[in-house]
């Protein structure tokens, strides 16, 4: 399989919001009950390729994407994707890089794409100086959790913890 990696372009947005949706729809089942996904309607995804354009290539924009770009002899087709975000690690008193997503399509992975992405951010942080890359996975996910400690990550034991729309409402009341 021939595969390049490198950072995503605008042209990338429309495949990049069909991998978070693919990522999404596997991980679906950890949503908790009751939160709803805002702005979805039945039989659509959250994501659209104006909403990834947005994220990652608006004046302002959050975070940056690198590709796994798939070439073949009629096809060219993202096979994953890392997506990250600038940050601050206090603890270490320095630059950061979080990952917000890394998803490989099926046929990509067991393969080396994974690995690659995580080399390619790596990369990047040390670009910018960065003291670490951290990320958060899924307790319930040991197929990830193994790949990740494969690759030297330290499991610290903590815990990411998030405040839903409606949650987040009320408590900002409180600020009022």
């Amino acid at each position: 399989m021939n595969v390049t990696y490198r950072k995503a372009v605008p042209a990338d947005s429309l495949e990049l919001a069909e991998l978070a949706q693919l990522l999404d729809d596997e991980d679906a089942e950890f949503l908790p009950d009751g939160i709803e996904q805002s702005g979805v309607q039945q039989g659509q995804g959250k994501y659209s390729a104006e909403l990834m354009h947005q994220w990652l290539f608006a004046d302002g924009h959050l975070g940056t994407a690198i590709v796994a770009e798939r070439r073949g002899i009629q096809e060219e087709r993202l096979l994953g994707y890392l997506l990250f975000v600038r940050t601050i690690n206090t603890c270490l008193a320095g630059d950061a890089l979080m990952i917000a997503d890394l998803y490989v399509r099926p046929e990509g992975r067991s393969s080396g794409v994974g690995r690659r992405l995580m080399a390619a951010v790596c990369r990047e942080a040390m670009a910018i100086g960065a003291v670490s890359v951290v990320w958060g996975v899924r307790a319930s996910n040991a197929r990830a959790q193994r790949f990740y400690h494969g690759l030297g990550a330290i499991d610290e034991g903590a815990q990411i913890l998030e405040l839903y729309r409606e949650i987040m409402i009320a408590l900002a009341k409180e600020a009022e």
